[in-house]
């Protein structure tokens, strides 16, 4: 149980650092406001992303800033040997989802709801689940875990994991998607269930359900 629970918890944090969005005052580009927000969720940049919600760059580092904070408890579970260690893991997840690899192309209404936009995303997907499963299963079968005699300290293996992972990952085949922008209110958002199914598809993330 507690094996299954560290193997999953760095995936979880890797997407926990995707920044949420605010809604921004319609503009006539659809797509720009979508790449705007892809831009900062993966950590990328946030100057357009303030300029169309109108928060400040002080406010948006501030998000990102109580987002690790908020995040750092369940990373914890893992087991850190030092506050450095801890550091090198989150700095890890944030490159990762600097990874994302994605172009916003063309924008249509949608159909059924005269209020609403779709947004094709080409990108070309990483396998982070799978590679990290594998990772992290060959340092468990090594028994070469790092350890104070009482405390095994996963969240080391895990860097480790990270860092690696960051050399040796390679992108899949270019695929495409389409998401959901609503206007309401004269303002644009993105929901969270759209973003969510980005995520999954840059990442290569699936809904795990934790063991009985």
């Amino acid at each position: 149980m507690k094996r299954y629970i560290n193997k999953i918890a760095p995936v979880s944090l890797v997407l926990a650092l995707a920044l949420l969005l605010s809604g921004c005052k319609n503009t006539e580009d659809v797509g720009v406001y979508v790449q705007a927000c892809l831009d900062y969720r993966y950590q990328k940049s946030a100057e357009k992303y303030c300029e169309l919600t109108g928060i400040s760059l002080s406010e948006a580092e501030e998000d990102s800033a109580e987002l690790l904070e908020k995040s750092a408890s369940r990373a914890r579970e893992l087991n850190f040997s030092s506050d450095e260690k801890y550091t090198g893991f989150a700095d890890a997840c944030r490159k990762i989802l600097k990874k994302a690899d994605y172009q916003v192309g063309e924008t249509r209404k949608k159909k059924a709801e005269k209020s609403s936009y779709l947004v094709n995303v080409t990108y070309h997907p990483l396998n982070v689940e799978e590679t990290i499963g594998m990772e992290y299963d060959s340092v468990l079968e090594s028994e070469s875990i790092p350890s104070d005699g009482e405390t095994l300290y996963l969240g080391d293996v895990m860097t480790e994991v990270l860092d690696n992972m960051l050399e040796t990952m390679e992108y899949g085949e270019v695929e495409s998607m389409e998401i959901c922008v609503k206007e309401q209110n004269g303002r644009l958002a993105i929901e969270e269930d759209e973003l969510g199914r980005l995520d999954e598809a840059l990442f290569g993330i699936t809904e795990v359900q934790d063991a009985d």
